[in-house]
């Protein structure tokens, strides 16, 4: 075979190996503590999966979901990452402003995360349109090919205009118990944490 480059080793291999890699002209100087040997170049959705780790998830949504006005460790996907998955990748698909339409349209235009576990938060920007945000939820589901998801509810706002009685709050609840009803196991209602 041909020789792409040649290392010298020094080191304790306990805690890792300083290695000098000559490769093609370049050069790497470091520790390495683990390495893995793949036979052939990567295609894109190989490399991806190899760098999001053992349990990747992709997290679709809008403001609530891309963390606006919250401090980047405050947004719930890394969180989530942080707490639950830290030897992987969690994608913040969040968009702030966009409707179901929007969100769906994204998350199956990705033809690389339609594997990964996946979160949707949708509806919060179009929640009286009822019936599109039940079926760009379901389309999204439905794309993934799998079980691993959870749809989570949609949110009244907090300043008192969708409050107790109101036609927003309505609707929402409307919408949240439909989806808890064709999600039974895949729902978690957020207004309840």
């Amino acid at each position: 075979g041909q020789a792409y480059g040649v290392s010298t080793t020094s080191g304790n291999s306990s805690i890792g190996t300083r290695t000098k890699f000559l490769i093609g002209g370049g050069t790497f100087v470091g520790w390495i503590k683990r390495i893995q040997i793949l036979p052939l170049a990567l295609n894109t959705q190989q490399t991806l999966n190899l760098a999001a780790g053992p349990a990747p998830v992709a997290c679709w949504g809008d403001s609530l979901t891309e963390g606006t006005g919250g401090s980047a460790s405050g947004r719930y996907p890394e969180s989530l990452r942080a707490a639950r998955f830290p030897g992987s990748a969690v994608y913040n698909g969040g968009v702030g402003g966009e409707t179901s339409i929007q969100i769906r349209t994204r998350a199956l235009a990705d033809p690389y995360r339609k594997d990964w576990t996946t979160v949707i938060w949708a509806g919060r920007n179009n929640y009286t349109a009822y019936e599109t945000v039940l079926s760009d939820i379901a389309a999204m589901v439905a794309n993934l090919g799998h079980r691993r998801f959870v749809v989570l509810s949609v949110l009244n706002m907090s300043n008192g205009s969708e409050g107790t009685g109101t036609a927003g709050l309505t609707a929402i609840l409307r919408l949240n118990d439909t989806l808890a009803q064709m999600y039974p196991n895949n729902y978690l209602d957020i207004r309840s944490l």
